[in-house]
């Protein structure tokens, strides 16, 4: 008989020499293995991110209109919509993760989401280290710090 998983069997992330974020999973077991299993906090950092990226871009089409055409365009990179034979792009995937864990909070990520979350990290690490959302990370107002900025994401089964 198998003993059941823990978030404890399953070693924490942290920041690689490389800066990027080393986050450690689990499968579920049978009838679930859709699923993964990984820390709560790992969950979070995906979530909050995202919804940063959704959030800031739709907010920034105000000043222009234009500035993150290419988010929205349906990308080869990505699987179809489940409603529908398109594309997704980096907007409606990266929205699609966060609606999906706002409807059923007490799931976990997906295993087939790992690999396209790994892909929209790299966009979301970019956008906002170097690319047109640099100045909009944020910073604590009463030490002056900037905000720690995204890391890109490397996933690893435990």
């Amino acid at each position: 008989m198998q003993s059941k998983i823990t978030y404890l069997d399953i070693p924490k992330s942290y920041i690689t020499k490389a800066n990027n974020k080393r986050i450690y999973y689990r499968q579920r077991p049978e009838p679930r293995n859709k699923y993964v299993y990984m820390h709560e906090e790992d969950k979070q950092y995906i979530l909050y991110w995202c919804s940063r990226l959704v959030n800031d871009v739709v907010a920034k089409q105000v000043i222009e209109k234009f500035l993150f055409e290419d988010l929205y365009k349906s990308s080869k990179s990505l699987p179809t919509s489940g409603y529908t034979a398109k594309r997704n792009s980096i907007m409606t995937y990266t929205a699609g993760i966060v609606s999906n864990a706002m409807r059923n909070p007490e799931e976990d990520i997906s295993h087939k989401q790992l690999n396209y979350i790994s892909k929209i990290f790299k966009i979301i690490h970019y956008v906002y280290t170097i690319g047109p959302l640099k100045a909009e990370l944020g910073y604590n107002h009463r030490t002056g710090e900037h905000n720690e900025p995204p890391h890109c994401i490397q996933f690893f089964r435990a």
